[in-house]
């Protein structure tokens, strides 16, 4: 599957850890978000975290939304 710039991605939902409730994309309709995947035995992954947080910081009164899959 294709999606092209501008174009809704397809909804699917996330299992949150610690017994939260399961997110979905289409939660966060209208706002902008960024999925994240990554692994905690990945090095460039673990180096990325605290650049990405400052983004996510600088941007989270923009409505910002982060998702990380791990």
């Amino acid at each position: 599957m294709s999606i092209g710039t501008g174009e809704q991605a397809p909804d699917f939902d996330l299992e949150e850890a610690y017994g939260r409730p399961r997110v979905r994309l289409s939660d966060f309709r209208g706002k902008p978000v960024w999925v994240n995947f990554w692994a905690p035995w990945c090095p460039a992954c673990r180096t990325e975290m605290p650049r990405l947080e400052g983004f996510y910081l600088e941007h989270r009164d923009d409505g910002l939304v982060i998702l990380g899959v791990g």
